[in-house]
């Protein structure tokens, strides 16, 4: 599996700066909107790396592509590695019971986050990273 550079590893902590920023609240952070939102940031750099053309597609519509498919395992890789890294145990009874209201993300300042780490991964790319 490859690494990830330096250079990405500085882009991935200044988006990360830039979500707990944004989503701060008066010191506070609801800390699954900003997983929510990280993940979202990821899935749609993500796909934009499959450098669809003539794509008629609006946000929130499900895409498929043989791109997705093919490298979906070393992204499973990458998760799997991440999490075990962090010593997080998945309880699989859990996966896939419901969000209670106190614990769904919330998405006001979503557009704001996308912008702002957009910005910033453009500049990691024409910084040379």
């Amino acid at each position: 599996m490859t690494q990830p550079s330096r250079v990405q590893f500085e882009a991935a902590n200044q988006i990360a700066e830039t979500v707990l920023n944004k989503l701060n609240s008066n010191g506070k952070i609801h800390y699954q909107t900003v997983i929510s939102a990280c993940a979202s940031l990821a899935g749609t750099f993500y796909f934009r790396s499959f450098n669809l053309i003539n794509l008629k597609a609006e946000p929130g519509d499900h895409v498929l592509s043989e791109e997705a498919n093919s490298s979906f395992p070393v992204l499973a890789q990458y998760l799997s590695a991440a999490l075990e890294m962090l010593n997080v145990k998945l309880d699989g009874s859990k996966l896939n019971s419901g969000i209670d209201e106190q614990h769904n993300p919330t998405w006001r300042k979503r557009p704001l986050v996308r912008m702002e780490a957009k910005d910033l991964k453009n500049a990691h790319i024409q910084a040379g990273g």
